[in-house]
């Protein structure tokens, strides 16, 4: 159950003057996962086959008598004292989405948002009314296991963790089934901490069972019967210790890739329906290049998705793509090719 015992020793041990002894505290716990197929491709729609990891993320509430919620995390640490961040409750209920993220950007906040997002989400989302006077505001202790920044899903952990936590805290489990909760822990991550994941780190966390393969057809999110692993077959991730993050530039400038791609053959489809049909066509991938048959993509659309193009150039001939989580910037090229080979060649493999 690592690391439940831990943070409860340390919240005792550590925090004894913000958590109080004998008032009800209540503990989550979600573990890390590891990508074993797929992955890369659940935003282009691919099959994924995930494992849950035996590093979890754990978090502690306590109610507080003001309106205040307070977050500490053992896993950073300030002049040798777990790392503290504090806000109203009324600046999560009525700032405006752009000024929050401007707080959590600010040094040392980032990690911060991963827990007050899934306050901020469930009030966006009115599962919570948190500019109800008569809501009190929260102590949050973080710690995890989860290696920071190795591609194994930290920050999943910690907001289905966190969101697990509260859904119990407020008393709206029975409106929130496992795919819903899921569905706004990625919200959080996208909309607040501003990083363009799929569903497929938050549904793992959730949904994952030990000494399986969790599989998912991420269009948008269909889960599969599990795969049970043969006996005598574990996976295993080794940490290259090389950081990895989808809220950084590579990552959501790929994705930008793939969804550019996607817009591309999509126009070309079109411009054949137009010359045999007279009508235009409708996405036949249904919004996902792993729909695309490899063969077709390689005898009849590659061709047309070329190897680099700059941000201005695409947007001026194609539009701006259907992706919600990230957009062309007009000043940066774009390796379109090899985005689009690998998003139509995943899903086959997997």
């Amino acid at each position: 159950m690592e690391p439940v015992p831990t943070i409860l020793r340390r919240c005792h041990a550590e925090l004894s003057a913000e958590f109080i002894p004998g008032k009800p505290m209540r503990v989550s716990r979600a573990p890390g996962r590891l990508d074993v197929m797929g992955g890369i491709a659940d935003y282009t729609g691919s099959l994924v086959a995930e494992a849950t990891l035996d590093r979890a993320a754990a978090v502690v509430l306590q109610e507080r008598s003001d309106r205040a919620v307070q977050i500490f995390s053992f896993n950073l640490l300030d002049d040798h004292h777990p790392f503290t961040f504090r806000i109203p409750l009324d600046a999560l209920a009525n700032q405006p989405l752009e000024k929050l993220r401007e707080e959590f950007n600010e040094p040392g906040r980032r990690w911060a948002a991963y827990l007050a997002g899934c306050l901020f989400i469930l009030h966006e989302a009115k599962f919570v009314d948190l500019s109800d006077p008569r809501q009190f505001g929260l102590n949050l202790a973080l710690y995890g296991t989860v290696p920071l920044g190795a591609g194994v899903s930290s920050s999943a952990a910690i907001e289905v963790a966190t969101m697990m936590n509260l859904v119990d805290h407020f008393n709206i489990r029975d409106r929130i089934d496992p795919m819903t909760l899921s569905a706004l822990c990625q919200r959080v991550e996208n909309r607040v901490v501003g990083a363009p994941c799929g569903i497929m780190d938050q549904v793992t966390s959730f949904c994952g069972e030990a000494g399986s393969l969790l599989r998912m057809v991420c269009q948008p999110h269909q889960i599969q019967p599990s795969l049970r692993l043969p006996n005598g077959i574990r996976v295993i991730g080794i940490n290259s210790r090389v950081k990895h993050s989808v809220g950084g530039g590579v990552y959501g400038k790929t994705r930008c890739a793939a969804f550019m791609g996607h817009k591309m053959i999509l126009h070309q489809m079109r411009a054949i329906g137009v010359a045999a049909k007279r009508e235009m066509v409708r996405d036949p991938m249904n919004g996902y290049l792993a729909n695309l048959d490899p063969e077709d993509y390689k005898r009849t659309f590659r061709k047309y998705v070329p190897e680099m193009i700059s941000g201005k150039d695409f947007l001026d001939r194609f539009g701006p793509t259907v992706d919600t989580a990230t957009s062309v910037d007009p000043s940066i090229s774009y390796s379109v090719q090899h985005a689009t080979d690998h998003h139509v060649l995943e899903a086959r493999r997997v």
